[in-house]
């Protein structure tokens, strides 16, 4: 399934939920590893959403994602510079 981010317009061809699921479905959240944006699957597409739309517990796995992704893209940046 290919999509577009909607921040960014970075186009994802793998998706992947954290418990393994291939193919997302409608309302399943969206990590943008381009921009480290989230949005939400609806309608094949990925759309924006409010993350305070979202419970408490999404948001703090959306915020250690986020914190994940940083530091990946922090070590891969070092490795460039060296």
């Amino acid at each position: 399934m290919n999509t577009i981010c909607p921040y960014c317009n970075y186009q994802e061809t793998e998706h992947e939920s954290v418990d393994g699921q291939i193919n997302p479905i409608d309302k399943d959240i969206s990590f943008c590893m381009k921009c480290g944006e989230v949005g939400m699957f609806k309608d094949k597409s990925i759309v924006k959403i409010e993350l305070n739309s979202l419970s408490k517990e999404i948001r703090e796995e959306i915020n250690n994602a986020r914190i994940a992704w940083l530091r990946v893209k922090a070590i891969a940046s070092a490795k460039k510079n060296d």
